[in-house]
C-alpha cells in the first residue's frame, strides 16, 4: 500500500507541475524585456534639444547654439531603424548612413563617410594624418539613452560639444 501511495503522490506532483498556470508566458516575458530594451526605445526619429544643449554647453559654444536655435532645431536629425540601420541628416544637407548596435548602456554607431568626409579623407591622407584620425573618430559614436534624451559627444579639434537629442 505504501508503494501505491508513493506512486499516486508522484503522479499528482507531476500532473500539477506540468499543468501549473504561470503568471506570464515566455513570449510575454520576452515582449516585456523587448519593450524595456534600449533598441525598442531607440527606434524612431530624434532631433536636437537645443534648450537642453544650451543649458549644458560651455560658455564659448553658447552663441553657436543660439544661432542654431534661430535657424530651427530640425536641422539635425537621426533616424534609428530596425535592423541596426541609422540615417543622419546633418547641417548643410549632408547625410550619413551607418549601423548601430547595443553596447550595454547605450548604442555604438558607425557611419560610412559622406561625400564631404570622403573628400576630406582623401586630401588629409597626403598631408595630415591627424586630420584622418579626427574624421574617422567622427564616424564612430557611443550614444547613451538618459531619460528622454539621447546623448553623445562630438569633438572638432580641441572643443567638445555634447549633443542632446529628443524623440519626435
Amino acid at each position: 500500500m505504501n508503494i501505491n501511495l508513493l506512486i499516486l503522490c508522484g503522479i499528482i506532483i507531476i500532473t500539477t507541475s506540468c499543468n501549473r498556470p504561470t503568471d506570464a508566458s515566455p513570449d510575454s516575458n520576452q515582449d516585456a524585456l523587448n519593450n524595456n530594451s534600449i533598441s525598442t526605445q531607440l527606434i524612431g526619429s530624434w532631433t536636437l534639444d537645443l534648450e537642453t544643449m544650451q543649458d549644458n554647453a560651455p560658455p564659448e559654444i553658447q552663441q553657436n547654439i543660439e544661432m542654431l536655435s534661430m535657424m530651427g532645431g530640425d536641422l539635425f536629425k537621426i533616424d534609428f531603424l530596425e535592423g541596426g540601420i541609422v540615417n543622419e541628416t546633418g547641417l548643410g544637407g549632408m547625410n550619413s548612413a551607418g549601423i548601430w548596435v547595443e553596447n550595454g548602456k547605450g548604442v555604438s554607431v558607425t557611419f560610412e563617410p559622406n561625400e564631404m568626409q570622403k573628400e576630406m579623407l582623401e586630401r588629409a591622407k597626403e598631408s595630415s594624418p591627424e586630420m584622418v584620425i579626427e574624421i574617422q573618430n567622427q564616424l564612430q559614436r557611443d550614444i547613451q539613452l538618459v531619460g528622454p534624451h539621447l546623448i553623445f559627444e562630438f569633438s572638432m579639434g580641441p572643443r567638445k560639444l555634447t549633443f542632446y537629442l529628443t524623440k519626435f
